[in-house]
């Protein structure tokens, strides 16, 4: 970590020493249940964490955390991320037969996976002694020669894996081996996409799961030197995947491999389907087992969350301040990031209030009101004739930790901006605190950034499409933009109004049998984004269950709410919300003049009568 001059910098992880993991990875319950065998789908957010999980399992940072030998451990992992290859990017539209595209894309998977398997293997152990490269060179001359050539393929390339002598020369001759398969899929589908209409014969290999992958990982890992237990196979982005080889990798995971190889895969939320080529749907817990990481921390978990960024923020303090200037100091997080003290006593003056009953109460606890109405109480006074909520400071270490929602990153990326902030205006000094100021400046940067910029770049992405349905896709973004002002508007509108629960982050469809599918691809696009988290509660009648979004806390400092602690959700009808979403205007302006309590009534639907 000696290259890093900032205590909060994200790296990528694939591209970090394994020292530098197991020196800034805090460990939860989600890692724990992807160290044992099965496979596991991990679905999150951008930047909650999931890359950084996946690498610590690689074999090298293993060996660090156990203090092992690479061949002493319990399991072999193989850490690839789809983005970093041409994989996801292939065409196979000229490939009309779907049976076709199966076959092809099944070989061109079994090929990438080999040679990250390979890759893997060259980097964790010395090829070049004795001990390792005799077993290794004798299991491509034998074990990998008789596999292909069983499988019907017959090329110099194949035969020359006979005249291997030593682990170097197997390596270099099985790695150009298989890019060599590769790059022929590479080379036929670019010939297919020119020459469409006319017939392209596929003669290259055709490698499959059970015929070559299979037996390919159940004599790797029978070496002398290699783990003695299953491999994991840790795909990263598997989202990136196209149609017809999502469905291949599922029909992998349908299959009864885990005491050989477990697949641990994860996603950004838009995996494409579950369905396997043969058109069944593999299913949780019967297939694998699934972690919703972003959903972790609004469901019974959330109050962990917290103290799982409090240690890796101090992790980080602790170990940049001594490696780079080499203090050996404890620090606190909370101290780091102060909260503003003259905002913090005047929200304490107000909680008092309701305490002592000076303010009337709306609950039955005055301890509870103070908790939960103080705070917006003064955000709200900020907002009267003076129009002055911008001096509201989204600062201290607990408001950051709400603020991010959950995903890792959205603390780290804003802590490190507010660093580098503070270190311009301490002229080299060593410092041990950085100014709410800072903070706040920081924090309403990036809620704004989320809101206007990454919404403009959706667009601008979605304006260069060629696809059919290009203007679909720019109408679901715009109306992503308005329902998001719409509801942050109307959560504002109820912090300053007299209703009993005023702090909303959240609602619920009171008829969701009405969601029309425009309405629900409007949702989906604001889930995948980051913009809202979906759970699910109870229906307002007590009977059933219903859908739940939760607005992204980032968005606070732009709405000018209250981020921390308790928030009620609102049932709102489908018609309420497409309304949001196509005139946004029009609501916001009513709430401007008329207040929350003026609509109130139109949110949800009227109380039908039995009779």
């Amino acid at each position: 970590m000696n290259h890093i001059d900032n205590p909060f910098s994200v790296e990528t992880p694939e591209l970090m020493e394994a020292q530098d993991i197991c020196d800034l990875f805090v460990p939860n319950e989600e890692y724990y249940s992807l160290e044992v065998g099965g496979h596991v789908f991990l679905h999150g957010h951008r930047g909650s964490g999931k890359s950084m999980m996946f690498r610590r399992l690689s074999p090298d940072c293993q060996s660090i955390i156990q203090g092992k030998k690479v061949s002493d451990l319990d399991f072999f992992g193989v850490y690839t991320s789809i983005k970093k290859t041409d994989i996801d990017i292939l065409d196979y539209s000229a490939i009309e037969n779907p049976r076709t595209q199966a076959i092809i894309s099944e070989h061109v998977l079994v090929c990438f996976v080999v040679l990250k398997i390979l890759h893997e293997i060259g980097e964790r152990f010395d090829l070049s002694t004795t001990e390792v490269g005799d077993n290794f060179s004798n299991f491509v001359r034998n074990d990998l020669y008789e596999l292909l050539t069983d499988n019907g393929i017959q090329d110099k390339n194949v035969s020359s894996l006979q005249d291997v002598h030593d682990g170097v020369c197997a390596f270099q001759k099985a790695i150009k081996l298989f890019d060599s398969f590769f790059k022929y899929h590479i080379s036929f589908l670019k010939r297919t996409l020119f020459q469409m209409g006319s017939q392209q014969n596929y003669e290259g290999p055709l490698l499959a799961f059970y015929d070559t992958l299979l037996p390919f990982i159940e004599k790797l890992i029978k070496l002398d030197f290699m783990p003695n237990g299953p491999l994991f196979l840790l795909i990263d982005d598997v989202d990136n995947l196209n149609l017809s080889q999502t469905k291949v990798l599922n029909s992998w995971v349908s299959y009864r491999t885990t005491d050989t190889v477990s697949f641990k895969l994860a996603t950004q939320l838009n995996y494409k389907t579950f369905t396997t080529v043969s058109g069944r749907r593999i299913e949780a817990p019967h297939d694998f087992s699934e972690i919703h990481y972003s959903n972790v921390y609004t469901g019974s978990k959330k109050d962990k969350y917290p103290e799982w960024v409090y240690q890796i923020a101090k992790k980080r303090l602790d170990n940049y301040f001594s490696r780079i200037h080499g203090l050996d100091y404890d620090f606190d997080p909370r101290e780091f990031f102060p909260v503003d003290q003259k905002q913090e006593n005047a929200i304490k003056k107000i909680a008092e209030k309701y305490k002592s009953g000076d303010i009337a109460g709306r609950g039955y606890r005055a301890n509870d009101d103070a908790y939960r109405y103080a705070r917006p109480d003064y955000i709200a006074s900020l907002g009267g004739i003076s129009k002055n909520t911008s001096t509201y400071k989204y600062a201290g270490f607990d408001q950051l930790v709400h603020l991010s929602s959950g995903v890792i990153r959205y603390f780290l990326e804003p802590a490190s901006k507010m660093y580098n902030l503070q270190a311009r205006h301490s002229e080299g000094k060593i410092f041990s605190a950085i100014k709410p100021t800072y903070q706040d400046s920081v924090i309403r940067e990036e809620s704004d950034k989320l809101l206007f910029n990454h919404i403009d770049d959706l667009l601008i992405e979605v304006e260069h499409d060629d696809s059919p349905n290009h203007k679909e896709k720019l109408d679901t973004i715009t109306k992503l933009r308005n329902l998001i002002f719409s509801i942050g508007s109307l959560f504002y509108s109820a912090i300053k109004s007299n209703n009993a629960e005023r702090r909303f982050f959240s609602f619920a469809i009171s008829d969701p049998e009405k969601m029309s599918p425009e309405l629900r691809a409007v949702l989906s696009l604001g889930v995948q984004e980051g913009y809202f988290y979906q759970s699910h509660v109870g229906t307002k009648e007590g009977m059933g269950r219903t859908k739940l979004f939760v607005l992204t806390r980032r968005l606070a400092p732009s709405f000018n709410l209250d981020p921390i602690g308790f928030s009620a959700y609102k049932f709102l009808t489908c018609h309420f919300l497409e309304q949001s979403m196509n005139k946004p205007k029009s609501l916001v302006n009513k709430l401007k003049t008329n207040g929350f309590d003026s609509i109130d009534d139109a949110l949800e639907p009227k109380q039908q009568s039995l009779l």
